[in-house]
C-alpha cells in the first residue's frame, strides 16, 4: 500500500546536484553502493580494516536525540537521519533499478528527491563511478639490499630500477587531484636506496602531500634524516626490524645491515622523526623478538607493533609455525 507523502526531513536538504537547479531525476533510480547503515550506540561499529594505518571508524557528530540511524558514504562521515522511512528508501531502490515515479509515490518527491541532492539515489548508469583515494603505493625504486625469509625477494630478486623523476611528478600530480591523503614508496622494495629520495620529497612538499616511508632504514643517511625534517612531509617512518640480536637479525633478513639499521633508527628518533618499528615473525619466535626489540627501542620513543608473517603459499621458508605429528 502507497505510504503518504512526508515533507523532507530537517537533515535532507536539496541543495546538491540537479535537485538544487532544479532539474527532473533520471527516470530510474537506485541506491549508491557506497552506502552503509549504522545507528545510534548499536554494535558492532563501522570498521574500515587498512593495510597501512590500522581499523579506522566513521567520522561525524554524536547522534541526536532524534536520530533513527546514519548513513556513510565515500567520505566515512555520518549524516544522522530522525526518518526512518529513508532507510526503508534506500534499502528498497537497493537491489536494482526502480523508477523514479514509483519512488515518488511510495516514499514521497521529498524523501525522495533530496536522497538524490545527497547521490544516496542515483542514476544506475553512474553506479560504481565513484571513488575514494586514500594513497598510493609508488615503487619509487624495484631493488632491495635484504632478503628476508618471509618475503618474495629472498627467492626471486628483482632488478635494480629507478622511476623516472618526470613520471614520479606526473603520478603525485594526479594523486592530489584524486584527493589521495598520503603515499608510500614501498612494493616489496627498499626507498632509501632510491638516488633521487632527496628531490622526491620536494615534490612531495610542493604538493602538501605525506609520506609513509617503510623501510628497513639501512640506508637511512643522516642526509636523509636531514632531508625528512626540512621537508616536513614524514607522516610516519615505519622500520622493519625482526629482531634486536645481530645474529637473529642476519639471519631473517639475509643482510649484514644489523648496525646500520639500528644506529639509523635510532638517529631518526634523536631527530624527533615519528617512528614505528615493525617486528615480522609468527608464534614463540615472534614473541621473543617482540620482547628484545620492545626493551630497546621503546624507551627511546619508538612505537613497537608485532606483524604476523606467511610462507606464501608454501613459496617460502622459515616462517610457518611447526606442528608436531
Amino acid at each position: 500500500m502507497p505510504r503518504s507523502p512526508a515533507p523532507p526531513p530537517a537533515p535532507l536538504v536539496m541543495a546538491e546536484t540537479g535537485c538544487r537547479a532544479g532539474r527532473s531525476p533520471a527516470s530510474m533510480l537506485q541506491t549508491c553502493p557506497y552506502l552503509s547503515s549504522v545507528r545510534p550506540g548499536a554494535d558492532p561499529r563501522l570498521v574500515y580494516l587498512t593495510d597501512t594505518t590500522g581499523p579506522e571508524t566513521p567520522t561525524g557528530p554524536h547522534p541526536p536525540a532524534a536520530a533513527a540511524f546514519g548513513i556513510v558514504g565515500l567520505d566515512r562521515t555520518i549524516v544522522w537521519q530522525d526518518d526512518a522511512e529513508v532507510l526503508d528508501l534506500l534499502r528498497y531502490a537497493a537491489s536494482g533499478p526502480r523508477a523514479t515515479d514509483e519512488l515518488v509515490t511510495r516514499f514521497g518527491p521529498g524523501r525522495v528527491f533530496a536522497a538524490v541532492g545527497r547521490e544516496w539515489l542515483q542514476d544506475p548508469a553512474r553506479l560504481c563511478q565513484d571513488y575514494r583515494v586514500v594513497s598510493g603505493e609508488i615503487e619509487v625504486t624495484a631493488h632491495c639490499n635484504w632478503g628476508c625469509v618471509s618475503c618474495p625477494v629472498a627467492t626471486d630478486p628483482k632488478p635494480r630500477r629507478t622511476m623516472p623523476m618526470p613520471l614520479f611528478e606526473e603520478i603525485i600530480g594526479k594523486l592530489a587531484a584524486a584527493g589521495a591523503q598520503y603515499v608510500t614508496f614501498q612494493f616489496f622494495n627498499e626507498p632509501t636506496l632510491d638516488r633521487h629520495f632527496a628531490a622526491r620529497l620536494e615534490v612531495l612538499a610542493a604538493r602538501g602531500m605525506p609520506l609513509a616511508l617503510y623501510s628497513n632504514a639501512s640506508a637511512l643517511t643522516a642526509d636523509k634524516i636531514a632531508a625528512l625534517q626540512r621537508t616536513g612531509v614524514l607522516k610516519h617512518l615505519i622500520v622493519n626490524i625482526p629482531s634486536a640480536e645481530k645474529a637473529e637479525f642476519n639471519r631473517l633478513t639475509g643482510s649484514r645491515h644489523f648496525r646500520h639499521t639500528m644506529g639509523n633508527t635510532e638517529a631518526a628518533l634523536a631527530a624527533g622523526l615519528p617512528v614505528q618499528v615493525v617486528v615480522n615473525g609468527v608464534g614463540a619466535r615472534l614473541e621473543r623478538n617482540l620482547e628484545g626489540v620492545e626493551r630497546h627501542f621503546t624507551p627511546l620513543g619508538a612505537e613497537v607493533y608485532p606483524s604476523l608473517t606467511c610462507d606464501r603459499a608454501g613459496e617460502l621458508g622459515g616462517e610457518t609455525p611447526r606442528t608436531s605429528t
